[in-house]
């Protein structure tokens, strides 16, 4: 377990142990356990400025990166150097309403989408094609909410947290540091971000089968997922406990590559190896095989 604590300026004290585990059905995960809580303190020298807050919101960005070793240095590797920093990296929320037939769990998760720059038009999965076919990014990432407080009252699952399941673009100005916590009209722009709900289709749905990094047509930065949990008003004394999973987990180095040879073959033309899909099921799209 690793330990963070630290004083913020508006005098929560956040403490948040990270939880990680060595055995081999575990080892892909870490869990977040966040308390914030309003101890008045605003800064490391024990300031006191003890005061009621107000409609806090709680609030987490994902920036994933999953083009692996496709993309070493600049232009090294098979991959677009843009994958490096996430451009094309794709988005998807499931659980934000408890009250669906489908309901199991409120999570986020990401994958390597298309890249226009890839002079493969089947990129699922970055293979190496000057190679041997392996996969850069034959994994996801992703994030679960185990528990958030209903309030500092009430430590049930409030199941309807995070209020804010969103994707944002990361260059946009409200992203960017430095900032000013006393500019009234840059903190209420991203206060408004932190407040927006759920989108009504999901980064995910957007992008479709589409490339992923020409998406939003704003510019090179990419996308990345954000929580906001709340809105809480915390009196002096109070706070609020909310534990996350986030993990990255996909399919072993040695099935990697006997996938990505057997894609290379199908593509190159030089043989048409049996594709096995995960059901059991054989098939010729090399394509959907990848995927």
């Amino acid at each position: 377990m690793l330990l963070v604590k630290v004083h913020t300026s508006l005098g929560i004290t956040v403490t948040k142990k990270i939880y990680a585990f060595t055995q081999q059905n575990h080892d892909n995960y870490f869990i977040y356990d966040y308390v914030f809580k309003n101890t008045g303190i605003i800064d490391d020298k024990g300031t006191m400025h003890a005061q009621t807050l107000k409609d806090c919101i709680f609030y987490l960005l994902y920036r994933y990166t999953l083009a692996g070793e496709s993309v070493l240095e600049y232009q090294e590797g098979w991959g677009a150097w843009s994958s490096a920093w996430g451009r094309n990296t794709v988005y998807q929320v499931v659980g934000t309403d408890p009250t669906a037939t489908d309901f199991e769990f409120r999570a986020h998760y990401a994958w390597y989408g298309l890249h226009s720059e890839r002079p493969i038009t089947d990129d699922w999965g970055c293979p190496n094609e000057k190679e041997d076919g392996r996969m850069a990014a034959a994994r996801y990432a992703g994030c679960v909410t185990l528990h958030a407080d209903t309030g500092p009252h009430d430590q049930t699952d409030d199941l309807y947290q995070p209020k804010t399941t969103h994707y944002v673009y990361h260059d946009i100005s409200i992203n960017q540091n430095p900032y000013s916590q006393v500019d009234e009209i840059f903190m209420t722009k991203r206060y408004e971000t932190m407040t927006m709900g759920h989108a009504e289709k999901t980064h995910a749905e957007e992008v479709g089968d589409g490339f992923a990094d020409l998406f939003g047509g704003l510019g090179n930065g990419g996308y990345q997922a954000h929580q906001g949990f709340g809105p809480y008003t915390l009196e002096p004394g109070d706070s609020i406990h909310i534990v996350l999973a986030e993990g990255v987990a996909g399919i072993s180095r040695v099935k990697n590559r006997e996938v990505g040879a057997d894609w290379l073959a199908w593509t190159n033309g030089t043989d048409t190896p049996t594709l096995i899909m995960p059901d059991g099921s054989e098939t010729i799209d090399y394509s959907k095989y990848t995927r």
